[in-house]
């Protein structure tokens, strides 16, 4: 099959490059960094096209890995340049804005739309047995066939695009926002002193945090700031975080232990 990468210097734009190619597929490369594409383009035997719109000119599927923000634009960029009924594949963490620009290009006919969140990381070897949500956007059955074409081995998680932005509020938005607040208190503190003393669950934390922050802070802010319901997580967070640190500073120890073993249940430990 013929496909186009647009971001294929990114970091799931590689990823996506480097599974695609060996699948057997013909691959043509887009990206601004041109540099970043011709080496990755060296390394999987594709072709680096100088524009966006000779890049997808001639594809059957375009996948679009750039940017959270740029992905609506990005999308209605190929849609203008490729040919008609063309599947494009958007990879977007927060599906709010980019599922009413796919829509309505799927309703002029202009390209099919499938869109999808890899729920794992550029680090991850294969797709074999990782999960992939698929978020319907005209048609699931369609849809759906050109995802198990493309990924084969993925364990596809179906979900609209209302209830995935809300989970993800939660998955990503206030994990990112509770390690943000954990890495602030701890690069103020001596970070060499903290390792050395440090039991298991505090290095388990940091390598937590650390992780996160793999990812570029375009990427971050997007994360944080591109999701509607991030907001009212974070004020959730931020009472919840006050009614046990009351607990705490108040020293009510029956209460305290008392929340401490309802919690344990509730999580089923």
């Amino acid at each position: 099959m013929k496909i186009s990468v647009v971001g294929a210097a990114g970091r799931m734009g590689r990823w996506f490059t480097q599974y695609l190619h060996s699948q057997g597929h013909s691959l043509t490369l887009f990206d601004h960094k041109v540099a970043e594409a011709r080496s990755i383009g060296r390394v999987v035997g594709g072709t680096v096209s100088k524009t966006l719109k000779q890049c997808v000119r001639e594809a059957e599927t375009v996948f679009v890995c750039v940017p959270i923000d740029a992905i609506p634009a990005t999308v209605k960029q190929v849609a203008a340049s490729c040919m008609r009924s063309t599947v494009v594949v958007e990879i977007a963490s927060v599906k709010r804005d980019v599922v009413d620009v796919l829509r309505e290009l799927s309703e002029s006919k202009r390209i099919i739309p499938l869109s999808i969140h890899p729920l794992f990381g550029p680090t991850a070897e294969s797709v074999r047995g990782k999960r992939i949500a698929f978020i319907p956007i005209v048609k699931a059955r369609v849809e759906r066939k050109y995802l198990r074409e493309l990924l084969p081995d993925a364990r596809i998680v179906e979900v609209d695009a209302a209830e995935h932005d809300k989970t993800m509020g939660m998955v990503l938005s206030l994990t990112h926002f509770v390690n943000t607040v954990f890495s602030s208190l701890a690069s103020k503190r001596d970070l060499i002193n903290l390792r050395e003393l440090a039991g298991p669950t505090f290095n388990l934390q940091l390598t937590l945090a650390e992780s996160i922050f793999h990812d570029g802070a375009e990427l971050l802010k997007s994360i944080q700031l591109g999701n509607e319901y991030t907001s009212d997580l974070i004020e959730e967070f931020l009472q919840e975080s006050k009614s046990i640190a009351d607990l705490i500073i108040g020293k009510d120890e029956n209460k305290l232990q008392g929340f401490y073993t309802q919690l344990r249940e509730k999580l089923a430990f």
